[in-house]
């Protein structure tokens, strides 16, 4: 009898070791086959935005593209956190909000950063931008950059603030600190930022108050774009000058046209506010690239407010809010995308 029942009860052994092992797989899959399946859902996108001009079509290759995206995100939180990584914040996004939204005085407000799941659609806050080393608040926020891997930046995020002149950056356990403040008197105040593609330098847009309120319109002809160190030291020579008010900005990959390799930013011209809401908002805002010499070249003109840029492909998206202002109340949903190929 009991010579009758131990090759049964092998069987049934092997049989739940395979099962846990084909658990363990359900439950841990191969970070590769992830990113296969998102390589060739991007892959499908880029050809349908490239290929098709149905708009219906472009827009559906464009989700697949952002799809691709998002089960890179979350298969690399998932691979991070059972790796043993307990900051892994993979997947998460990150956004600069308004502590009181309600509150009149916006651009006054502590700005807080907010960290959204794109999985459960969680929008948990990260921390409140804390007063900077005079004593000012944190806020008039706008611009947020990751540092790049590899480099003295890597492993925090990068936050700008107009109301007090002064980046923070954040660490993955959601500690957010001063980095740096500039001189509103010889730079002005922070607005965009990126990095040199050797991620050894920051850059970061700048803009002259007019009336000395950053909430105001910025001084014509002022704005710059000024390199810092990842120890906080402002060189003394601006990366670029000439601008109103530089917002977003981006290094163009090398096959986008004449413009491959340069730097790409958008100025919003007089960013004014507040603005009644039967008057039409300027079309002053520009797209530039920088030469490798410093100059300015006009790419695109006759923006509202253009405030972001990023690349899908080789396509250059530009993003404007138009008349969508916190500040002077007038929240309107007229905010726009532009796209735009070289030639």
């Amino acid at each position: 009898m009991l010579d009758s029942l131990i090759p049964a009860l092998i069987l049934v052994e092997n049989e739940g070791s395979r099962m846990s092992a084909v658990w363990e797989k359900v439950q841990h899959p191969d970070l590769s086959k992830f990113l296969v399946i998102a390589a060739i859902l991007f892959i499908i996108g880029v050809a349908g935005v490239l290929t098709r001009r149905n708009i219906i079509v472009i827009f559906m290759s464009i989700e697949l593209i952002l799809n691709a995206a998002n089960l890179n995100f979350i298969a690399f939180s998932r691979y991070l956190q059972h790796s043993g990584n307990a900051n892994a914040v993979a997947g998460q996004i990150f956004t600069v909000a308004f502590a009181r939204p309600d509150a009149e005085a916006g651009f006054l407000v502590p700005n807080v950063i907010q960290r959204i799941n794109p999985d459960t659609r969680a929008v948990t806050n990260a921390c409140t931008l804390p007063k900077n080393a005079a004593g000012q608040d944190g806020a008039g926020g706008f611009f947020l950059r990751f540092g790049p891997d590899g480099s003295d930046f890597a492993g925090k995020l990068f936050i700008t603030a107009a109301t007090n002149q002064t980046l923070y950056a954040m660490t993955p356990d959601g500690a957010c600190s001063p980095f740096v403040s500039i001189d509103i008197q010889k730079w002005g105040y922070p607005t965009g930022l990126t990095f040199t593609p050797d991620g050894k330098t920051m850059l970061v847009g700048t803009a002259q108050p007019a009336t000395g309120d950053p909430a105001g319109p910025p001084k014509k002809g002022a704005g710059k774009i000024i390199q810092i160190s990842s120890a906080g030291v402002v060189a003394e020579n601006p990366f670029v000058t000439g601008l109103d008010q530089p917002c977003g900005m981006l290094f163009a990959p090398k096959g986008f046209g004449p413009y491959g390799g340069q730097l790409l930013v958008v100025d919003s011209g007089d960013f004014h506010s507040p603005v009644p809401m039967t008057q039409p908002v300027k079309r002053d805002g520009r797209l530039y690239g920088v030469t490798a010499s410093g100059e300015l070249t006009v790419i695109a003109s006759g923006f509202a407010n253009p405030t972001g840029v990023a690349f899908l492909g080789h396509r250059l998206v530009v993003s404007d809010i138009n008349g969508d202002f916190h500040v002077g109340q007038r929240e309107l949903p007229d905010g726009f995308l532009v796209a735009i190929d070289a030639k």
